[in-house]
Parts: structure tokens; sequence; C-alpha cells
């Protein structure tokens, strides 16, 4: 899952980067053309542009941010990055096809599953999977949990590979000064063979703390053949609930200071305590810097995505109400690149038999697909929304009505199913009046 959310998160960077590109690309040569491409050329400047598209954001752009950089260590036997996806800088090939390339992994152990992707000239795809192993002779495998609580008693369990063939006698050793902690055992593993040892830990201090695992493989007769360090993050958390609590003020030219007061709980752990400060130069400023917690990349079933785009929604209609000049231009950007993005997500859940269900079933669920029309109609002030699709969605809830004027309910999953029929009809006819849908006879 981590893999793919960052595959996820790294394309769609991507994505947005050569969708600009790519407008760029073909006004250009639009322009240096002075005309319009051909419809029998068209296939051929798309794939031209893609090539072009990829072109500029690998080969003269380079790398970008989620590529894994090269670090400098203070020894060779030095282990800190246990990144789990690398993305890799990528190569032109050359003639035949081939393309011969250096790339740094990160330092953890064991076998990394490669995924190559590359396109052609005229534009097609291309992925292979293959894998490569990462090891050394002797070395210690420690898997750290994200994080603990003061309080707990945790043990340190590491697992010593030894691929040697003679024993080994192995000094482990840990070491996290901050909280403190210090501890070490002499272990001997026999030749090619895993052993797995226990540290416990106690009295754990609340902060990030880091841990030094340090190991030297010694032959039976005493000599040094391998060494093994590695330093991992020690989370230790509060126990009990965290509670936030926050108070604010405004500076003027006749009150240049504030006094603010925080009522902490008598109860509070005293060492839990953080105070963060923020200076805002003025009103707009706290505004920018909610809007990142707005604008999320939608994802899962309808119901989801609604969850994401709604308050993009929202937030368009306030930021419209602004003057002019305050207006964030690129969060409004970015917000309809990620509304577009919830819309197409949202359109394939159309069912067959009409309306929209959580995943697009054979037929729609009524309240969802009013909720799907307030939200069509009120998206299409922002981005371009297809009215066709609201009209089929306005037929299939036409079909639902019942002769007495409420709707049936033909989804067991919806919330509404187990309502009575006249609050869920009452629901879908707010929905229609939120939407200034024009209703027919029969609604009214």
């Amino acid at each position: 899952q981590q893999m793919s959310n960052k595959k996820e998160a790294a394309f769609d960077l991507f994505a947005e980067k050569a969708t600009d590109i790519a407008f760029g690309v073909l006004e250009k040569k639009q322009k240096e053309e002075k005309k319009k491409p051909s419809p029998k050329s068209k296939e051929k400047k798309i794939a031209s542009s893609i090539k072009q598209v990829f072109d500029y954001i690998i080969v003269e752009k380079g790398s970008f941010q989620y590529f894994h950089p090269y670090r400098e260590r203070d020894s060779q036997t030095e282990r800190n990055d246990f990144t789990e996806t690398v993305l890799v800088d990528s190569k032109k090939t050359n003639t035949s096809g081939l393309s011969e390339m250096r790339f740094w992994l990160s330092d953890m152990m064991g076998e990394f599953i490669i995924i190559v992707e590359a396109y052609s000239e005229d534009g097609r795809m291309g992925t292979s999977i293959t894998s490569i192993e990462c090891s050394k002779k002797l070395f210690a495998k420690l898997d750290v949990p994200k994080s603990l609580t003061k309080g707990d008693q945790f043990y340190l369990r590491p697992e010593i590979h030894n691929s040697f063939n003679t024993v080994l006698n192995c000094a482990l050793s840990f070491s996290a000064p901050s909280i403190p902690f210090s501890s070490k055992k002499n272990i001997s593993v026999e030749a090619n063979s895993v052993m797995t040892s226990s540290f416990p830990m106690k009295d754990l201090q609340i902060g990030t703390h880091p841990l030094d695992m340090k190991m030297d493989g010694k032959l039976p007769i005493g000599e040094v053949i391998s060494e093994d360090f590695t330093t991992s993050q020690l989370k230790i958390l509060s126990e009990g609930v965290p509670v936030k609590l926050s108070s604010s003020g405004i500076f003027s030219s006749d009150k240049m200071a504030q006094n603010i007061d925080i009522k902490i709980p008598g109860d509070a752990l005293q060492e839990s305590f953080k105070i963060f400060v923020t200076l805002l130069p003025m009103p707009m400023s706290n505004i920018s810097n909610s809007l990142k917690h707005l604008i999320k990349t939608p994802h899962g079933c309808f119901e989801q995505v609604s969850a994401t785009t709604f308050p993009i929604v929202m937030l368009l209609e306030y930021l419209n109400s602004l003057p002019s000049h305050s207006i964030p231009v690129s969060k409004v950007r970015e917000a309809k690149n990620m509304l577009e993005k919830g819309y197409q997500t949202m359109i394939r859940y159309e069912c067959k038999g009409g309306g929209f269900d959580w995943f697009g079933g054979s037929q729609g669920d009524e309240a969802l697909t009013a909720y799907g029309i307030m939200q069509f109609v009120k998206m299409s002030k922002h981005i371009k929304v297809n009215n066709a699709i609201i009209e089929r969605a306005k037929r299939y809830l036409e079909t639902m009505r019942g002769i007495n004027g409420e709707f049936k309910h033909s989804s067991a999953y919806s919330g509404l199913a187990n309502a009575p029929r006249n609050t869920s009809t009452a629901y879908i006819m707010w929905c229609l009046s939120m939407s200034n849908c024009a209703v027919s006879n029969n609604y009214q």
C-alpha cells in the first residue's frame, strides 16, 4: 500500500506537469506552423507531443523530488536510510533500445522488486518487472514500530543474518542516549543461518530518539571480518488522548503586545506540553495556509470521492466571493484540477439501469443520485460538466417515483433505506431544489 501511495503521488505530480507542458508544446507548434493540425496528422502529432513532454521532464529537467538521491555516509558500514520505495532517474535508450544506468538504493537488506516503464517514439507504453537482491555477508535486521507509548515495556528483536561459511561471534549493542538506553550481547551465530535475539526496553521518555545498533562479527580466533551499523528513529508518545487548544489575537498600531491565556487541564501530563506560535501578516495568510487541508486527491467510491470534491466546490465558491487581487491563483488552479479528477471518477459510477451508486452497479440509489445531481450542478460553475449526465440522472429519479409521490428504495446499502420513505423523498427533493433543477409537474 505504501508503494502504491508513493507511486500514485509521484504520478499525480508528473501528470500535472506533463499536462501543462503538453498544452504548451501543442500551442507553440501551432503558432510556428500558423495552422491547426490536420486530421490525418493528429495521431502523429499526439505521439510527438507525448515524446516531447517525456523528454522535457526526464531529459532536460532531470530529476525531480521523488527520485532517490545519493547520500554521503560517515562510514561504509552505516545504514540509516530505510526507504521502502525508490524512484530511479530515467535515461534514454540507444538506437538498439538498450539503456545502462547507475542508481542508488536505500539501506534495506533483501529483495527489491524493480518495475521498469518505458515509451516508444510513436507514444506506445511498455512495462517490465524483475528483481535484484541487495545484501551483506553479515547484517542485523531490526523492525522498529512507528511509535510507542510512555510506560510501555518493549523488546527489540534483531535478526542476525550470517552468510559466511563459518560460525561467527557477534558483539551486538544498542544505544539511545536521549532515553537513556544501552544494552550489549555477545551472540554466536552458526554458518549460513539466521538468529534472533531479544533486548528489553522500559522507562521510555517522550520524544523522537535516535537508536543506534552496532554489530561486529568475529571469527573464533578473534579477528573482526565484518561490521554493521544502523540508525533508526524511536518515537515515544504520551499516554492519554491528545487535546489541542488554540487562541488568537490581532496586533495593531496602538496595540503591539498581546497576552493570550490558555487553560491547561489539571490532569494533563506535564511533559506532553507543546506550544506553537504562528504570526500572520494578513487575514488572507491564514486562509492560504488552510487551503492545503481542503484540496486533496479524490479516491474511493462515489460517496468517498464526494467527501473530497464537495469541500473543493465550497472552497471555490468562497474564493470567488473574494476581491480578485486577494485570490491565490495557484490554489484555484490546483483546486480545479482536483475537482476535475473527482468528477471524472464519479461519472464512472453511473449505472446501466440509470442513476448512480457507490461503485456503478446495475441500478442506482435514489438518494445518492440526487446528491450527485446537486454536486454536478454546483461543479458546473467551475469546471466543464456534461449536462446529459445530469438529465439522465433526473429521468432515472422520475422513473423511481411511486404513485403517491414518494420514491422507492432500490438499494439496501443506503442509510436512507432504513428511513421512512417520506424522509428520503424530502431529502431527494431538497437536493433537486438546491440544484435549481426545473422539476416536472409530477415532482411538484
